[in-house]
């Protein structure tokens, strides 16, 4: 049965081309080939040889404090002392995941359902990585013989692009301090639908900055057009509770400060898709801007900032 690796995994890893194995050598060699892992930053490796030769005391023991030694730093590992012939369902892989990441509100005996179990793992080891200050976990399995196939490529699958952990220079201070070393603006990074950017207000001062992502409000278009394509030769009062209601649900989540450009530019993008659907009706059909501009005023809500600041949120929910 072949193995497909997906796009962003490393082809190199260890699972796929078993080069990375080593027998068992004395401890300190041990520990030291697991740091050289770590510095070269290889995507896997085992260590493989005879019983009652020391790997798993190693592996539970030392590796943690030589390897901080060797670092001169906090290694994001993570052990997992699986039990030999421990084959269980894909939800008691990821909750058995969990309670090596030492996760304090995994339940010991009862495990999540697959998809939470997956969300709950991906995000433990992506906090580890963040307290670390690294984009990478150091994942230690004793007893990985055992692992099953379709447990390989469960964990495999586990990685995540690069982008979706690296740690970009953000906040208050970012701009200023990568100005002193010669370089640009700050990084942005997406997250819940939004380009979160450091910018400034009219006064100067710091500001954190919200934009809708493009790439989702291209796919909203495409879908409201898909609709309006069905939608056409209904009546336009029909069509207009209907897009009002897409128009609302869209500004009441999206309708968060600094983000009013984007708000004006969706609803925008929604009359002109009705104007070309009902222009659509017929070949004689005037539907002009000036009569689109009068039926969207009476059916689609202006849009305005439905969200406050999130310091005023704060302080309502967590007062002082």
């Amino acid at each position: 049965m072949p193995f497909s690796l997906p796009e962003h995994i490393d082809p190199r890893h260890c699972i796929v081309t078993k080069q990375y194995a080593v027998y068992t050598p004395p401890m300190h060699e041990m520990i030291g080939q697991i740091g050289e892992w770590i510095d070269q930053q290889c995507p896997g490796g085992y260590i493989y040889g005879a019983s009652r030769l020391g790997k798993s005391r190693c592996v539970q023991w030392y590796v943690a404090n030589e390897l901080q030694e060797r670092f001169k730093a906090v290694v994001p590992l993570v052990v997992w002392n699986r039990r030999p012939d421990s084959q269980t369902s894909e939800a008691g892989f990821w909750h058995q995941l969990l309670l090596a990441s030492r996760f304090e509100f995994a339940h010991p005996t009862k495990p999540p359902k697959k998809v939470e179990g997956i969300h709950l793992c991906k995000q433990r080891l992506i906090a580890i990585a963040n307290n670390a200050q690294l984009n990478y976990v150091v994942l230690l399995i004793d007893e990985a013989q055992d692992l099953t196939f379709r447990e390989w490529k469960w964990l495999v699958a586990l990685a995540l692009h690069p982008d979706k952990t690296r740690l970009p220079e953000f906040g208050r201070y970012a701009a200023a301090n990568r100005q002193s070393r010669g370089l640009g603006r700050p990084e942005t990074f997406t997250f819940l639908g939004f380009i979160f950017i450091c910018g400034k207000s009219r006064r100067g001062a710091f500001q954190l900055q919200r934009k809708t992502r493009g790439d989702r409000m291209r796919e909203k278009l495409r879908q409201v057009k898909e609709v309006l394509r069905r939608r056409m030769h209904d009546p336009i009062p029909v069509q207009g509770k209907w897009l009002r209601q897409v128009v609302r649900g869209y500004f009441a989540y999206h309708a968060v400060p600094t983000n009013s450009r984007a708000l004006g530019a969706f609803r925008h993008h929604v009359v002109n898709l009705w104007r070309r659907t009902l222009k659509r009706r017929s070949q004689k059909d005037a539907m002009t801007w000036e009569r689109i501009t009068r039926i969207a005023n009476t059916w689609l809500p202006r849009p305005r900032i439905l969200h406050p600041w999130p310091d005023q949120r704060f302080a309502v929910k967590h007062p002082r």
